[in-house]
């Protein structure tokens, strides 16, 4: 059995979690959003292995958290 979460960015993107209906939804606020802060946070909540989708928009500048998970993978390689 697989758990599903679903995280929004943005002022415009509350009606997904919304529409996911069952679906647990954290909604990020974008004038409040660390997206460095957010990776670390992904990375003690979900366990090694997990497989994150990162969906966006262009103008949402979605490549910001994807380097932000990057960067952390990276440190961890060096560290070990």
């Amino acid at each position: 059995h697989s758990k599903h979460h679903l995280f929004t960015f943005g002022k415009d993107a509350t009606w997904i979690g919304k529409a996911a209906g069952k679906v647990h939804k954290g909604h990020l606020e974008e004038d409040i959003v660390d997206f460095t802060q957010f990776a670390l946070q992904l990375r003690t909540t979900f366990p090694k292995g997990t497989v994150i989708l990162v969906k966006g928009s262009r103008s949402m500048k979605m490549e910001r958290f994807v380097e932000a998970l990057f960067k952390l993978e990276s440190l961890d390689r060096e560290r070990n």
